[in-house]
């Protein structure tokens, strides 16, 4: 057994501070690496300690993705890793937190049990010129190329991940 241990984005509290002052509504996500309870309670409490003073009005997303480096997490089964990704939200929604599940197309529709994931919004990533899952969805990323610079951070020349909202986030949340 590896020992992952959860970090934060070097630019976290820079971006967080950048967007707040300028009255962008912030969200976050965390990429898990959890194949086993233990570790599902060490990244929500995590993330919960980490997030306990900001101010959020949009979703805490758990990022579910293949990870070469992460059998453990890779090689689980569709039912436990469905089961653990629901517990993961869970908890952090008992918090007061809304929470969702962001994955690609081919994880929504082939990885996940969308039986045990449905309580929770989803935020499709699928680079295509329409998102084609056929479940409700909050969110879709359409692509990671888009230009943009917004309040003093520029994206660079890689381009940044683009999303539409279909829910009005900070309404609801607020």
């Amino acid at each position: 057994s590896i020992d992952l241990k959860p970090a934060l984005d070097k630019k976290f509290e820079e971006f967080y501070k950048a967007y707040h002052d300028a009255g962008v509504p912030i969200g976050v996500y965390y990429f898990t690496l959890a194949y086993t309870n233990a570790m599902v309670e060490k990244e929500t409490d995590w993330v919960l300690k980490n997030i306990k003073d900001k101010h959020l009005e949009l979703p805490v997303w758990i990022d579910v993705e293949g990870q070469t480096h992460c059998a453990g997490w890779t090689n689980l089964g569709k039912a436990e890793r469905s089961r653990l990704v629901a517990k993961w939200c869970a908890k952090i929604q008992k918090a007061g937190y809304y929470t969702g599940i962001y994955a690609n197309l081919d994880w929504l529709k082939n990885k996940l049990d969308a039986n045990v994931i449905a309580p929770y919004d989803k935020w499709v990533a699928q680079y295509y010129s329409k998102c084609t899952y056929n479940k409700p969805y909050g969110m879709w990323q359409y692509t990671s190329s888009e230009c943009a610079s917004a309040h003093g951070i520029t994206s660079g020349s890689n381009g940044v991940d683009a999303s539409w909202a279909y829910i009005d986030y900070p309404t609801v949340i607020k």
